[in-house]
């Protein structure tokens, strides 16, 4: 019984001296199990994957003088209203860093069964990636 005793007392100095630990880190954030390379080009977030189909995205790269341009084929694949969907585009440099890293939203209708086109244009001329990102219209 009397270890039973030491072992609890050594567990609660234990337990306090490590609560009391002004050093230690914080919890790390676990690592993304899905590359950064199979990260999907156009995101349909806000429950909108099932009535969203991408047909094509025609990139025009960038030059030295004239920023990466992109038009996506974006068709509505729902028979009953019109979806109001909001989409903004992210362009990265050749060491993935976002370009725009909070694009503003823009507004689009798409009517049932519909195909749409939406533009996005880089920001300058270092654009060498890009991403479509889609949401209900808030």
């Amino acid at each position: 019984m009397r270890n039973l005793t030491i072992l609890l007392l050594a567990s609660l100095t234990t337990f306090a001296a490590c609560s009391n630990d002004k050093t230690r880190a914080p919890g790390s954030a676990g690592v993304d199990p899905l590359p950064a390379d199979q990260y999907p080009k156009v995101e349909a977030a806000g429950g909108l994957s099932p009535y969203l189909v991408i047909s094509g995205a025609n990139v025009t790269p960038g030059t030295d003088t004239k920023p990466m341009s992109i038009t996506s084929a974006v068709r509505s694949t729902w028979d009953k209203n019109v979806l109001n969907v909001q989409y903004r585009y992210f362009f990265f440099d050749e060491k993935g860093t976002p370009l725009n890293p909070d694009p503003d939203w823009r507004f689009a209708k798409l009517p049932p069964r519909s195909q749409v086109f939406m533009e996005g244009f880089a920001p300058d001329t270092n654009a060498r990636d890009w991403r479509l990102q889609i949401r209900p219209a808030q």
